[in-house]
């Protein structure tokens, strides 16, 4: 009996050779399930075998579920994690992901301090311009000018000056 060749190989070997044009229809054509027909293949660079040819690399890992440390391909660093993580027995997952949430916790923690201070601040501001306007109401009470005056220039309604002569 003959030995098959490999599907990943085959496919390369097709997309790179124009001569394959109506083996590719065929395929393409099964695959989406409609009517292709290949006018042409556009020639460039990444058409043509070369030894950093990261198609290899890419089949390699999905054919073996392994990925060695040569491989360079975009995205096989990200698909080592994940495939590290998946290889984890149930207990090692279960602490891994309670790593991990304590990590999120912890960021959380970080995060909402900084939110406290910020809006600490922020309400510290506040009621700091508002003793300010109070004494400049006092102040200008002082001087003998009437609500309407103060009003203008501290910007309060003439109720809250009224408030503040009161008190």
């Amino acid at each position: 009996m003959q030995n098959l060749i490999h599907f990943d190989w085959a496919i390369k070997k097709l997309l790179r050779d124009k001569a394959n044009f109506v083996v590719l229809e065929g395929f393409l054509t099964v695959v989406l399930n409609q009517q292709i027909k290949i006018l042409e293949i556009l020639e460039s660079e990444s058409n043509q075998e070369d030894e950093s040819d990261k198609l290899d690399e890419w089949i390699y890992f999905l054919k073996n579920s392994k990925i060695p440390d040569s491989f360079t391909a975009p995205g096989l660093k990200e698909a080592r994690e994940v495939l590290a993580e998946m290889k984890m027995s149930a207990s090692e997952r279960r602490a891994y992901e309670a790593f991990n949430k304590r990590l999120r916790d912890i960021a959380s923690a970080n995060f909402t301090k900084e939110a406290d201070i910020y809006f600490a601040r922020k309400e510290g501001m506040q009621k700091g311009r508002e003793e300010s306007k109070k004494e400049m109401v006092l102040t200008s009470i002082k001087a003998g000018l009437d609500n309407d005056t103060i009003s203008k220039i501290t910007g309060l309604a003439i109720e809250e000056i009224e408030e503040i002569r009161k008190s």
